[in-house]
């Protein structure tokens, strides 16, 4: 890719942890601001009330695809972490997410457009 051919050079990271994809580039927080985080990350959903039974199926499954050496490297390759996890996990991130976002859209007063 264009990081190992050196056509791009990484000045820093957007998550709050260096990546193993690139572990000798600094976070964004370590070297410019201080607590900045704007990790991208991608989460697969279902419809609410889905049995519980279901979920942990499609969890299981998808974890065991995302350690797959095969995929893991396919993902790294584009300088993505697969991380994977549990239902709840994700469901803390989401409520964590909202919060941020809740608090910089108020402390900035932004309000939609109608």
């Amino acid at each position: 890719g264009y990081i190992q051919a050196g056509t791009i050079r990484v000045l820093g990271v957007a998550g709050p942890h260096r990546t193993p994809v690139l572990p000798d580039v600094p976070t964004i927080a370590e070297t410019a601001l201080a607590g900045f985080d704007t990790t991208v990350w991608f989460g697969l959903f279902a419809p609410a009330g889905t049995a519980k039974p279901i979920i942990e199926l499609v969890n299981n499954k998808m974890n065991a695809v995302l350690a797959a050496p095969n995929i893991k490297e396919s993902f790294e390759k584009l300088g993505i972490e697969p991380v994977g996890g549990s239902a709840q996990v994700l469901a803390d991130r989401v409520y964590a997410e909202m919060h941020k976002w809740a608090g910089i859209v108020r402390a900035k007063n932004i309000h939609l457009d109608q």
